[in-house]
């Protein structure tokens, strides 16, 4: 059986990984706000237990953590610079819903804690509340366009409710600025890579994915939009070391580069290979929209292999 014959079959999957990626929490950079005026009202008490909430979170003691930080709270509940700290270590331990109270009650103790709303936006993204991320970021940036990093996080939001365009302008405009921080100039050049896949502007993709790795090699995702930008622009060697990059680095987690690689064995007629990275894929993958397709996919293959 020529390859030809069921091309068509393959090339229908090829695409169906490239969701949204998840981009990684920005912190909010240390210009937003000033928050000395409040420490001079802060009680000595109420410093001592943040003093020994800190402490615990240096011996990632987190119980004694929250509970200074509650101590000191109930001592001073206007207390900024506690409900920060407080609510980035309910971000690190992905107790969202805490997060997003805490820095809420921030924002409600000073709307001008640029810092606290930042957070805010980085929670309701990572809690898949896209709507009130936006929200948040778009009236922080109309009275802050300075901030880059919360640009990154707004076009995040955008970008899950498909609102592509103003994502990519969003991104540009936060690219375009020569203080964003490092990790977040790596997820933006992510995300713009993303769109570019998504626009089959696939060599624009390259750059943009290939500067995002540069900075943050790391990162499974920006690995896999290469690998797949790579394999619709036919160069086949680079896309297959960039999706087993994306793989060794991501696992399951990253399911759709075994689908790219997959396709990409498939076109060089590499069927034993093509048709174990299908099979992973539907492993990692089980409840996969299109695992239906691939499956059909996996015994054309067969047949295939039958007939040589």
């Amino acid at each position: 059986m020529k390859a030809e014959r069921w091309r068509f079959g393959v090339a229908a999957i090829v695409v169906a990984f490239l969701a949204a990626p998840g981009i990684s929490a920005q912190t909010a950079p240390k210009e937003n706000v000033e928050i000395s005026a409040d420490e001079a009202k802060v009680p000595a008490e109420a410093k001592a237990a943040y003093e020994q909430a800190m402490k615990a979170v240096g011996e990632n003691n987190v119980d004694a953590a929250i509970s200074e930080f509650t101590r000191a709270l109930g001592l001073y509940p206007q207390y900024l610079r506690a409900l920060d700290d407080l609510g980035a270590l309910y971000m690190k331990l992905d107790r969202l819903d805490d997060a997003i109270s805490t820095f809420t009650q921030a924002v409600s103790i000073n709307p001008r804690h640029y810092a606290a709303r930042l957070n805010l936006g980085v929670a309701y993204n990572r809690q898949g509340k896209h709507a009130e991320a936006i929200q948040v970021l778009d009236k922080l940036l109309k009275e802050r366009p300075s901030l880059a990093n919360a640009r990154v996080q707004f076009a995040e939001a955008l970008l899950a409710s498909r609102q592509t365009d103003a994502a990519a302008e969003q991104l540009r405009l936060a690219l375009a600025d020569e203080g964003l921080e490092n990790s977040a100039r790596a997820n933006a050049h992510l995300s713009l890579g993303f769109l570019l896949n998504r626009e089959e502007r696939y060599s624009a993709a390259v750059k943009e994915l290939e500067k995002a790795i540069e900075i943050n090699p790391e990162v499974p995702r920006a690995h896999m939009y290469l690998g797949a930008a790579l394999l619709n622009l036919k160069k086949m060697a680079e896309a297959e070391a960039a999706l087993l990059k994306a793989y060794e680095l991501g696992g399951s987690g990253v399911a759709g580069a075994q689908l790219s690689l997959g396709q990409l064995y498939y076109q060089q007629q590499k069927y034993n290979l093509a048709q174990r990275a299908f099979e992973q894929y539907l492993k990692d993958s089980p409840n996969a929209t299109n695992a239906t397709q691939v499956k059909a996919v996996i015994e054309k293959i067969k047949a295939a292999k039958k007939q040589k």
